[in-house]
Order: C-alpha cells, then sequence, then structure tokens
C-alpha cells in the first residue's frame, strides 16, 4: 500500500514538529503525516479497551507536535505491535511504527542515570558498551581469576572461580535493576502525578498483581489477530529468558553452599536450561525472520529493536556452545566462546534499564497506573465514574486543540479516564 502523497493534514509548522525530537527513533516518520484521523487504526485494534485508546490519539498528538504529552501517555505500552492497525490503514500512515519509536522515547526519558541510553541505543556508540564490558571481565579474571586455565578438559572455573564469578554478575544485576526501579517510579509519578510512595498500598498492590498476572499470561498479546504466531513467539522468549535467569540465580545459590558443579547432563537444573535456551533461541530466530521480511518490503526495523534481538539471540548460541564445548571437550574453543558469552551477558545486564528489555518493566508499570485509576475511581471512597465518561473532556483535552484554538476530529475520539476526586479534595 502506498502512502499518500498530500502532506496537507500537518497541522503545526516544522518549528512545533515532533519530528525532530522522535527521528532518533525511527527514520520514516514522515509517513505519519499521511494520517487522515480516520480511526480506522483504533477501531481495528484488538487490544484497545475501555480504559485505553490508541492509536489515534498517539497519531493526533504527533501531528500537533505535542511530543511531551507522547512520552508522558501510558496507553502505548497497551499495544503489542501486532501490526494490525498499520496493515488496515487505508493512508498508509503506520501508526504501529509511531507506538514503537514513542515507546523507546519513554524508556529514554525516565532513563537513570539520563546519559546512558546515548550510549547504549546509539549504534555509533553501542561499541564503547562492549569493550567497557570485556575490559571489566579481563580485569576481574586478573584480580580473581586465571588467564592460564585448564586445558586437559574443560572447567570454566579456572579462568573464573565461581565465587568471583557470581559477586561479579550478582553486582552488576542489582545495579541494572537499580536503575530499571529508578524508571519505573519516574514513570509512575508521570502517570499518576504523585510520588509512589504517596499511593495506596493496598490498592497499589492489587492493580499491581492484576498487572502482572495480565503480563505474565499475555492476554493482550494473545488478542492480536494479525499475527498469531508472534504471541507464541514472544511467550517463547519471555519464559526462555525468565526461566534462564532463575535458573541461573538457582545454580549460583547451590553453588554457593556447596552443591557439586558442574551438573551432569541429566540434572533437572541442567534440562530445564537447555529447553529454555531452546525457546529463547527459536522465539528469537522468528523475530529476526519476521523483521528481515519485512525489511524487504520496505518496512524496516529500528535499532532499537534490532539491538535486543541480536543480543539474545548470540547469547542463548554462545551458552549452549559453552555446553557443546565442555562435553566434547574443546578447551581452545570453549573458553573463548565462554568469554563472550560472559561479555553478551554483562551487556544485556547494563543496557536492561535503556533497552527494550526494559519493556516488561514499563509496561507493567502503565497497567498498574490504568487498574489503579479504575480502582480509585469505582472504590467505596470514590464516586463512581459512569460508563463512558471521564473527568478529561476531549474537547477541553491540549492534544486535540490546534493552536489557533480550534478542535479537531473530537468528535469519535473516546473520553480519557482520569482519577475521579474525593469529596472535599
Amino acid at each position: 500500500m502506498s502512502v499518500l502523497p498530500d502532506r496537507s493534514f500537518r497541522l503545526v509548522g516544522p518549528e512545533h514538529s515532533a519530528e525532530a525530537v522522535l527521528s532518533p527513533y525511527w527514520a520514516n516518520l514522515t509517513t505519519l503525516q499521511a494520517c487522515l484521523q480516520c480511526g480506522t487504526c483504533t477501531a481495528n485494534c484488538s487490544s484497545v479497551g475501555e480504559h485505553s485508546h490508541f492509536p489515534r490519539r498517539q497519531m493526533n498528538l504527533f501531528q500537533m507536535g505535542q511530543q511531551e504529552q507522547l512520552a508522558a501517555d501510558p496507553n502505548v505500552w497497551y499495544c503489542y505491535n501486532c501490526g494490525d492497525c498499520s496493515k488496515r490503514c487505508p493512508a498508509g500512515a503506520r501508526p504501529g511504527k509511531l507506538m514503537g519509536a514513542v515507546r523507546q522515547m519513554a524508556v529514554e526519558r525516565f532513563a537513570f542515570p539520563a546519559f546512558m541510553p546515548d550510549v547504549i541505543n546509539r549504534p555509533q556508540r553501542w561499541w564503547l558498551a562492549v569493550l567497557a564490558a570485556a575490559a571489566l571481565l579481563l580485569g576481574v579474571i586478573a584480580l580473581g581469576g586465571s588467564f592460564s586455565p585448564v586445558t586437559d578438559r574443560v572447567h570454566y572455573a579456572s579462568v573464573l572461580p565461581h565465587r568471583t564469578l557470581n559477586v561479579f554478575f550478582f553486582a552488576f544485576t542489582g545495579l541494572a535493576l537499580a536503575g530499571l526501579a529508578a524508571g519505573a517510579t519516574r514513570a509512575w509519578s508521570t502517570y499518576q502525578g504523585e510520588q509512589l510512595w504517596q499511593a495506596s498500598p493496598q490498592v497499589f498492590l492489587h492493580a499491581f498483581r492484576k498487572a502482572l498476572a495480565d503480563v505474565l499470561a499475555h492476554r493482550r498479546f494473545s488478542a492480536c489477530a494479525e499475527h498469531r504466531v508472534r504471541g507464541y513467539a514472544h511467550l517463547a522468549v519471555f519464559y526462555g529468558f525468565i526461566a534462564l535467569a532463575g535458573l541461573a540465580a538457582v545454580a549460583a545459590l547451590l553453588i554457593a553452599t556447596g552443591g557439586r558443579y558442574p551438573f551432569p547432563a541429566t540434572h533437572p537444573l541442567k534440562t530445564l536450561g537447555n529447553i529454555a535456551a531452546g525457546l529463547l533461541i527459536l522465539g528469537t530466530v522468528y523475530f529476526i525472520y519476521e523483521r528481515w521480511i519485512a525489511s524487504a518490503q520496505s518496512d524496516p526495523s529500528t535499532y532499537f529493536d534490532w539491538l535486543l534481538l541480536a543480543n539474545l539471540l548470540l547469547i542463548g548460541i554462545t551458552g549452549v556452545l559453552c555446553e557443546v564445548f565442555r562435553y566434547l571437550s574443546i578447551p581452545l574453543a570453549a573458553y573463548p566462546v565462554y568469554f563472550l558469552h560472559l561479555v553478551l551477558v554483562l551487556v544485556l545486564l547494563v543496557s536492561l534499564p535503556y533497552s527494550k528489555l526494559a519493556h516488561i518493566c514499563y509496561r507493567v508499570v502503565a497497567l498498574t497506573s490504568g487498574e489503579y485509576d479504575v480502582l480509585l475511581a469505582t472504590g467505596p471512597s470514590r464516586q463512581t465514574i459512569p460508563a463512558g465518561q471521564g473527568l478529561m473532556v476531549p474537547l477541553l483535552d491540549p492534544a486535540f486543540v490546534t493552536p489557533a484554538g480550534i478542535s479537531v476530529a473530537t468528535a469519535a475520539v473516546p473520553p480519557v479516564l482520569t482519577r475521579n476526586a474525593s469529596p472535599g479534595e
């Protein structure tokens, strides 16, 4: 489907356009200006619910140059990038691409420390992260390991003892999770207008449990009708990665408490690890193939997408090769591959709060925020918001008003549900 050549629906001048802000996240943003605001994207989206409206509103915000509202919009995390909206858009505007670009912009906006995304998510600087990870590992080997490992058999602990390795990676895991937690609290305060510590604990925990269950079950992802296989592939990558991370933690605890290592091939942890690695590799290969096909059809994915997929695939492959070379006893191949595997894992950990992997966290935060609003609005201490009504009237929403004060296509825009105020507030 060709893109409409007419760009008359650009509602603001170039000096106020969001393109300059979003251009680092997707190079073909000009196609978005073909949007006619017809609402076909929202009408055909299986993930749109009573309290989540996209991507038409986001397309409107983009055309209006409202980049701050785009980055602060939790609704972008309700989108699972299934492609339904882009495929069925009569103007070829590809609204799904905007949603992906905004999600990356949001990840980088909430990131802590703020300079890290410019290192991790820019191809011209990413090699710095790889070199830094390799240098750190070489330093750890020099201080607590050996550059002269056992050669008559493969023994990875002769390069890095288990205790040294576990302390090193647990430390970086803690730093990554701390950075992710800082970003999550920033996102919460943006979505709610208050700090996380000000939230009602009981309501928050109830909303969090519901949001987490939604993510773990992939309920919204499975609702996407255009690419059913994508949902299964995402499940494979998601649970393969979670399982490998969990099994690595369990293995580290067993080793720390005197457990025998390496595990035999028939050990339950080894069996589960191989299954998880297989799921991770198969799911990642599917997504890489899907994006390669899309690129051949002039619909390329971003560096932000490719970076995570390439890293996960290489981690899975090098992890399996480490095991194979150990069983075959090929030290000359085993130790270099093992070092590369550790570098890739360290890069993944360091980039966790800033890469596409952070989607897991921010999607849970956005879903929790939405559930929190609903619970507050319908709780016994709140007035119930009538169905189909909200406190934010679309005509008063600045996203739908031109600089001249003229309302733009608001009649078909669903109202936005916000927290209701308690009597006396």
